[in-house]
């Protein structure tokens, strides 16, 4: 891995069979994602729709990360589509299993907070995460998120366990 030509560029919609189907690979890999059967089961079309709209929305972006061409992860953030929550963009990160442990997952992160700290519409990043995805609070926590509370039961895994959430969430400092 350590030559392998590692890329990191906003979602085109060339990129749309291919994220459609590491979408695939990944809801199969993880039991950590909460919207595994919507994000398993949209179509390439879809897909498409979804880069274009995140191209067109000044608070949102999708940044793929490609080793040799490959998508190997993707950082997402959504502003919300409400006046009431505008400010606060939603975040969804995940690399590969093939490719954890190499840092990626922390550059994905780096590079969406600068852009996140930049753009003056976002006031605050926030998302749920698995209390039990220990990986991820790590990460998390290494970019200063803070646990905002715990929804029992938040949500059902694919065997039907109900698991706990934690809310997490990052104020913006540059936005204030």
């Amino acid at each position: 891995m350590p030559n392998d030509n590692i890329t990191i560029q906003e979602a085109e919609l060339e990129d749309a069979q291919q994220l459609r189907q590491f979408l695939q690979k990944i809801s199969q890999e993880t039991d950590f994602i909460t919207e595994t059967e919507n994000i398993s089961q949209a179509t390439e079309h879809e897909i498409a729709d979804f880069i274009f709209n995140q191209s067109q929305e000044i608070s949102s972006i999708c940044l793929l990360l490609k080793v040799e061409e490959e998508i190997a992860g993707l950082v997402n953030i959504t502003a919300g589509s409400l006046p009431s929550n505008a400010h606060i963009g939603e975040l969804f990160i995940v690399v590969s299993k093939k490719y954890q442990g190499f840092g990626l997952g922390s550059e994905l992160m780096a590079l969406a907070m600068e852009w996140a700290e930049q753009t003056p519409e976002l006031l605050k990043i926030a998302f749920e995460v698995q209390v039990r995805n220990e990986v991820a609070l790590k990460l998390y926590q290494g970019f200063d998120f803070d646990i905002e509370g715990r929804r029992k039961m938040g949500i059902k895994s694919k065997d039907g366990e109900l698991l706990d959430v934690y809310l997490m969430g990052k104020c913006l400092t540059n936005n204030k």
